[in-house]
């Protein structure tokens, strides 16, 4: 079964920080130019629906419009999910696959990308697994790893200090809670 470890990082002139700050940063970008990108292309929506998978970016999927009645069904198919009106490309038309496509083009980072950032990615992992993840929240880079990932990670980033449960779960409610 798996598990995970829980670390941070607070010494801001270590390279781990540096190099992690700069890809929470580089995402943050890429995740603005998307909404940017698609409240431009896409009439007012109400909500999306997405996909992340792993992507640590959300795939937008699907929209909830705040108009129904001026949606064009050339590019957008609707049906009901979880009691809303839920449109999504219609790739049966020309006008839905290129909308499909819009969706789809933006670059995203995977869950693998972390591993390489990590220096674990040359550990091959066998049955069920955590990927690896990562978040900043008050100046403090927060780690969570599979226990199968442990000891690599431990030899390769010498600067992460393993934290508690309790100290993980209360940073993640506090990140979260912004």
């Amino acid at each position: 079964m798996p598990q995970r470890v829980y670390y941070k990082v607070t010494d801001t002139e270590c390279g781990l920080y540096k190099k992690t700050s700069e890809f929470l940063a580089m995402e943050e970008e890429l995740r603005k130019t998307q909404h940017e990108a698609v409240k431009a292309r896409v009439p007012k929506f109400t909500t999306f629906l997405g996909e992340r998978d792993f992507n640590r970016i959300i795939r937008y999927k699907g929209f909830v419009f705040d108009n129904v009645d001026d949606i064009d069904t050339k590019v957008w198919t609707t049906k009901l999910v979880d009691g809303k009106m839920c449109s999504t490309p219609n790739k049966r038309t020309k006008a839905g696959k290129a909308m499909d496509q819009f969706l789809r083009e933006f670059k995203r980072t995977t869950c693998w990308d972390v591993d390489r950032l990590l220096n674990i990615e040359k550990l091959s992992i066998n049955g069920s697994f955590y990927p690896a993840d990562l978040f900043k929240h008050n100046d403090t880079i927060y780690l969570l790893i599979d226990t199968q990932r442990r000891k690599m990670f431990e030899e390769n980033n010498p600067d992460a200090v393993e934290i508690a449960y309790g100290e993980m779960e209360k940073a993640i409610n506090d990140y979260t809670a912004e």
